[in-house]
C-alpha cells in the first residue's frame, strides 16, 4: 500500500447492541448476552447462543418473498442493512462505492453469495456500486479476504473508497446440529464456543480526515491459507496464523513501534489458542512487553463471518478513543482454512 488507506467510518450490529460506540463500551465493561435459546440440540437441551436484540433489527424486507429467499438469507439482510446504512450515511461518499463482504461458507457454496449480494446491494440504494461488489463466503476470517480485495481495488486506482464487512447468523438449526455433533458448542464441550450473529462494516478511503473525526491508518495486511478446522486430538503444528503475520511483514509494511494491543479471533476453542501461541512466540518482537490481549468473543460470542470485520471495527474504536495504546494487531481464522491479520494505528493527519 504505497498511499495510506484509512478507516473513514465504521458500524456494527451485535448481540451487545447497535453502533460501534455502544458495542465497544459493552465489550470494555465485560457485558454479554449469552442466553439459552428456543433452539434445542439433539440432547434436547437448549443451545446457548448470543443473539442480536430484535428491537435493533428492521422488519424483513417485503422483497424476500418475491425473491424466494430462505429465512436465513432474510435474517442476514435484517442484520446487514442497518449496519451498512450507518456507514453510508455517516461519511460524505465520493460516489457509489463497491462493497466487499464476508459471508458464511456453508450457505452460499452454490453461487458464492452472488445472488444474495445483488439483493443486499439493491436494498442498500444507489450509494453501493453493485457491479463492482464481491462476496467472500469464507467464514470467520472472510473479512480479511474482502479487505485484500478492497486494498487492491483502491491501490490500483480503480476508486478512492470501498466498504469492507461481514454478516452472519447462528440462527440455523442445521449448522447448530453439525456443530453439536462435532462437539464444538460450549453447551456440548468445554472446548467449544457460543455461536452468535451480527454484522460489521468499515469504509476505507484515501480521503483526509476532519479534525473532529480522527481515523485509524491501515498500514499492514497479511493472509495465509492453512488447514481447515482439525480435530484437536490430531497432530496440528499451529503454524497457519504465524504464516499470515509473516506475509504481512514480508511486504512494504514496516512497524515503527510494537503493538500495544491485539484484537484476537479466539472463540474458546483450543485450536485457535494454539495458533495464537505459536504466532506470538515466533513474532514476539512485534509486541510491546505490556501489550494487551482483547478477546471480544468471550462477550459477543462467535459472530461467524462477521467476526473478522467486528474485530477491525472494535480495534479502530479502541485506538481512536484512546482506550488502548496502539498500534493494534487484528487477526482472525476461518474453519475453511483462511487466516488473516491487519495492523492498525491511529493517525492525526
Amino acid at each position: 500500500m504505497a498511499k495510506p488507506i484509512k478507516n473513514a467510518s465504521t458500524s456494527i450490529i451485535s448481540p451487545l447492541g447497535f453502533g460501534t460506540r455502544q458495542a465497544w463500551a459493552a465489550v470494555r465493561a465485560g457485558l454479554s448476552r449469552w442466553q439459552q435459546s428456543p433452539m434445542f440440540g439433539p440432547d434436547l437441551e437448549p443451545n446457548t447462543l448470543s443473539i442480536c436484540p430484535e428491537d435493533d433489527l428492521p422488519a424483513e424486507p417485503a422483497e424476500c418473498v418475491s425473491w424466494g429467499l430462505s429465512s436465513l438469507e432474510g435474517r442476514l439482510l435484517r442484520l446487514g442493512l442497518p449496519a451498512l446504512s450507518e456507514v453510508l450515511t455517516s461519511s460524505a461518499m465520493p460516489g457509489p462505492v463497491p462493497l466487499f463482504v464476508g459471508l458464511p461458507s456453508t450457505d452460499f457454496a452454490e453461487d458464492g453469495g452472488v445472488r444474495w449480494l445483488s439483493q443486499f446491494a439493491h436494498l442498500s440504494g444507489s450509494s453501493v456500486d453493485s457491479a463492482k461488489s464481491r462476496a467472500f463466503p469464507l467464514g470467520r476470517a472472510s473479512a480479511f479476504a474482502a479487505l485484500e480485495a478492497a486494498i487492491q481495488f483502491i491501490g490500483t486506482g480503480r476508486g478512492d473508497a470501498a466498504i469492507v464487512g461481514g454478516v452472519d447468523t447462528c440462527l440455523d438449526a442445521r449448522r447448530l446440529a453439525h456443530l453439536f455433533q462435532d462437539k464444538r458448542l460450549l453447551s456440548a464441550s468445554p472446548d467449544g464456543f457460543v455461536p452468535a450473529e451480527g454484522a460489521a462494516f468499515l469504509l476505507l478511503s484515501r480521503s483526509a480526515q476532519s479534525e473532529e473525526n480522527p481515523l485509524c491508518l491501515l498500514s499492514g495486511f497479511g493472509s495465509a491459507q492453512g488447514l481447515t478446522h482439525v480435530d484437536p486430538n490430531k497432530p496440528h503444528l499451529g503454524e497457519e496464523l504465524s504464516l499470515a503475520i509473516e506475509a504481512m511483514r514480508g511486504g512494504s509494511f514496516q512497524p515503527t513501534e510494537p503493538a500495544g494491543v491485539t484484537f484476537a479471533g479466539l472463540n474458546g476453542e483450543s485450536i485457535w489458542a494454539k495458533e495464537w501461541g505459536v504466532a506470538h512466540l515466533r513474532h514476539r518482537e512485534l509486541f510491546a512487553p505490556d501489550s494487551m490481549l482483547e478477546h471480544p468473543a468471550d462477550r459477543l460470542g462467535d459472530m461467524g463471518a462477521a467476526m473478522g470485520a467486528a474485530l477491525l471495527v472494535l480495534a479502530d474504536a479502541a485506538l481512536v478513543n484512546g482506550h488502548r495504546d496502539g498500534p493494534a494487531l487484528v487477526w482472525c481464522a476461518s474453519d475453511e482454512g483462511l487466516r488473516g491479520c491487519a495492523w492498525l494505528q491511529r493517525t492525526e493527519s
